[in-house]
Parts: structure tokens; C-alpha cells; sequence
């Protein structure tokens, strides 16, 4: 009787990991992905992190793409990352960019255009 418990208990702890594992996987995935596309130095800023805490919980609602294109599509339309990158400006970070919320916000050239562009 004692070695069945054992091994009942044994197997609950296997398929418990295995479960966990199965289930964090995406998040994981897409953690490293955003440091492949945009590099570590940016995923250590705070609007970084924010962005990534909302965009894993989309992901663990099944509401979002975990993707590397859909994570760099999402990051991009959601914060400042050009004008960031080109111009050093803070990177700012607000709400997840929801399609079906803004659909036709252009987030990407709004409020930026480098010096003499549109002269």
C-alpha cells in the first residue's frame, strides 16, 4: 500500500511540472524573444517590463499572439521604441495597442517625424 502511495505521489509531482512547464512555455518563449529583436538593454527599462507584464497576460488569457513577430508588431505600436532608439527620448509606454480599441490610430508616426521631413 505505501509503495502505490509513493509512486501516485510521485507521478502527481511529474505531470504537475510537466503541466507548469507546458503552460509557462509561451511566456517564457516571449520573454526571450523580445530580447533577440530589441536587446537586453531595452527589456531592462521599466515601460520595457510593463509592456511585457501586459502582453503576458494577454497571452495567458489566449487573447494575444505569442509570436516573435506579433510581440515586435504589439511593442512597436505600443510605445515610442523608434523615436527612443533614434532620438534617445525616454521610452514611454501607456496601454497595450488594441486594434479593435484604436483602429485607426497609426501609432507609429504619430507625434514623430525627424528634423526637415515635412519642410
Amino acid at each position: 500500500m505505501r509503495l502505490v502511495r509513493r509512486n501516485f505521489l510521485v507521478g502527481a509531482i511529474v505531470l504537475g511540472t510537466a503541466a507548469t512547464t507546458y503552460f509557462l512555455r509561451p511566456t517564457r518563449r516571449l520573454v526571450s524573444q523580445f530580447r533577440i529583436m530589441f536587446g537586453a538593454e531595452t527589456e531592462k527599462l521599466a515601460a520595457a517590463q510593463q509592456f511585457l507584464a501586459d502582453y503576458r497576460q494577454r497571452v495567458n488569457d489566449g487573447s494575444a499572439d505569442p509570436s516573435g513577430h506579433a510581440v515586435a508588431l504589439a511593442f512597436l505600436m505600443s510605445t515610442n521604441f523608434v523615436e527612443h532608439r533614434e532620438q534617445g527620448a525616454e521610452l514611454t509606454y501607456d496601454v497595450l495597442y488594441d486594434p479593435y480599441d484604436q483602429p485607426c490610430a497609426n501609432v507609429l508616426s504619430a507625434n514623430y517625424a525627424p528634423p526637415g521631413e515635412h519642410a
